[in-house]
């Protein structure tokens, strides 16, 4: 399902991209006319959610990309960008905002001010299994070392984080049971408490 977001549009808008973006991801203002990732975990500053990857982007395949025209979800039913590892996600749960425009599960898994959208998926979502460490990730390399790649794919998304830093990106190839190739080169260096978390789509209504 790699590009597609939108199952039951409600509300569509559109905005020029601003910096790289997700299909699935939550969105915001970046200035007049122009959005970027949602970075905040209040629901204040989400505007919606990034649509299907409707353009061909051959420098950055997976993302719309900076001037690019992005389809924005106001309302209705999408694929958002689940992170993974932690608790799985049940019909039912409510998400919230967290880093590069991804959602989390709330921790008591109700309702809360920080909400952004409720599943609505049918079955399960795992997503426990989704996380590993990562070993070497440097930044202007597309090769990611990590404790193990089972659970990962190519053509998966995936967010690289440490304390430092974190960026969404897209598998290439799985060249090992411990290393993958991204698509596109690493903005940054992960060596301070590093991991690599795969995003599991999650059916959900925008709150």
């Amino acid at each position: 399902m790699q590009g597609k977001a939108i199952i039951n549009a409600f509300d569509m808008g559109s905005a020029v991209a601003a910096s790289r973006i997700a299909p699935g991801c939550l969105v915001t203002r970046s200035a007049s006319g122009t959005i970027k990732v949602n970075t905040a975990t209040t629901d204040e500053q989400n505007m919606g959610m990034a649509g299907d990857l409707s353009l061909a982007n051959d420098d950055t395949p997976g993302f719309f990309t900076q001037y690019d025209n992005v389809p924005v979800m106001l309302a209705g039913r999408g694929r958002l960008r689940l992170l993974g590892g932690g608790t799985d996600c049940t019909n039912g749960m409510w998400l919230q905002a967290t880093r590069d425009g991804l959602v989390a599960i709330e921790s008591s898994g109700n309702r809360a001010a920080e909400s952004v959208a409720k599943c609505v998926s049918a079955e399960d979502i795992e997503v426990s299994d989704y996380s590993t460490t990562i070993t070497t990730a440097t930044s202007g390399s597309k090769t990611v070392t990590v404790d193990s790649t089972a659970n990962f794919a190519a053509g998966d998304y995936v967010n690289l984080h440490d304390d430092n830093a974190s960026e969404n990106a897209l598998i290439a190839s799985v060249d090992s049971s411990t290393q993958v190739t991204l698509e596109t080169a690493m903005s940054a260096t992960y060596s301070a408490t590093p991991t690599m978390s795969k995003l599991v789509e999650c059916e959900a209504i925008l709150a």
